[in-house]
């Protein structure tokens, strides 16, 4: 008999900033008829939206982390341990059952608050960082921005999922005027840290550097990180074969196309999750006619300025200048069926 103990189910975690497609991926992969497979609770993980929930109201978003008085530090790090304590308690019960995992987050949810201040407001960081604890490690590399500790992020073999800026971020802002209305959308720089991709290409790095240290076998490890840009999941069914490949699940399982969602089930979902899923939610499969490799900037800020007004459009295209070079970085190692 072996005297090698068993290895550990794997975590696999979907890195993404909004509009990136996660939901579509999540629904071609086909998680539920996975063997021994589990995604996070709330459309595939999103373990600290309930953190986000609390930071993106005005209150905190506008004021500075510097700013912020004992009792509101308090209330926002209490906050983020209960996020970290329930996914903990999640994955442990996983694991009893021998059960990988695969667990979506945007990167913005894990992001230190006064990071987010920091990149927002543009003021430094003052005081202890707010972060969570874990009884696994209390280590933060230089690089390492999120509330997770080194540790617990070296649990996890990493994808990350890009799309152009120029969807991305135009379609996520209109996403905000639906729920919040034309003013309300432009009353501050919300969907600036929102749609950051240097988060994704910080984490990214760091997990390059980690690559020894990532809970797979020793000839795997330069696989890991993943990335995945939308573009490909969307026109590519090889490519996502070739993924499904690499994180050990059934590419038989994958599906392209599937059932309208019926009118009922709507009426169960919140509103922001309507907005945020509409299109995947009125479709009946991929729909290649969203993938769109060549994009000029200048042409789609022309379009932006008649959907959204010229002030609204000249942000979005300041923003999307300014994320091409950390998107075009990631591009370039993206995985490809055809390399």
């Amino acid at each position: 008999m072996s005297t090698h103990a068993a290895s550990p189910p794997l975590r696999h975690y979907l890195l993404s900033y909004p509009r990136t497609a996660s939901n579509l991926v999540v629904k071609i992969l086909h998680l539920d008829s996975q063997p021994s497979v589990s995604s996070g609770e709330l459309d595939g993980g999103y373990f600290f939206m309930r953190a986000d929930d609390m930071l993106i109201e005005p209150h905190f978003r506008t004021k500075s982390v510097a700013d912020w008085t004992s009792e509101e530090r308090s209330q926002v790090q209490k906050c983020y341990q209960g996020c970290f304590d329930d996914m903990r308690t999640w994955l442990d019960s996983q694991h009893a059952r021998g059960q990988c995992v695969f667990v979506k987050e945007h990167t913005t949810f894990l992001a230190r608050p006064e990071e987010r201040s920091r990149l927002v407001l543009g003021t430094g960081i003052h005081g202890a960082p707010l972060t969570v604890e874990d009884t696994a490690g209390s280590t933060w590399s230089d690089q390492n921005f999120t509330v997770l500790p080194d540790e617990f992020l070296q649990t996890w073999l990493p994808t990350f999922l890009i799309r152009h800026p120029a969807l991305a971020f135009p379609s996520y802002y209109r996403t905000i005027v639906k729920m919040r209305g034309n003013e309300g959308a432009a009353a501050d720089d919300y969907a600036s840290f929102m749609t950051s991709v240097q988060w994704s290409r910080q984490l990214h790095d760091l997990y390059l550097q980690w690559r020894d240290k990532l809970p797979c076998s020793a000839d795997k490890r330069d696989v890991w990180p993943i990335v995945l840009d939308a573009d490909d999941v969307i026109s590519s069914p090889d490519t996502m074969t070739l993924y499904c490949h690499m994180l050990d699940m059934d590419p038989a399982k994958l599906r392209f196309t599937w059932d309208e969602l019926k009118q009922n089930h709507l009426l169960h979902m919140a509103p922001c999750q309507q907005v945020m899923r509409s299109t995947l939610l009125q479709s009946t499969g991929v729909i290649k006619a969203k993938a769109q490799s060549e994009i000029d900037i200048a042409d789609e800020a022309e379009k932006w300025k008649t959907e959204f007004g010229a002030g609204a459009a000249q942000r979005i295209a300041k923003m999307v200048r300014e994320a091409m070079p950390d998107y075009e970085y990631l591009r370039a190692k993206r995985l490809r069926a055809d390399a």
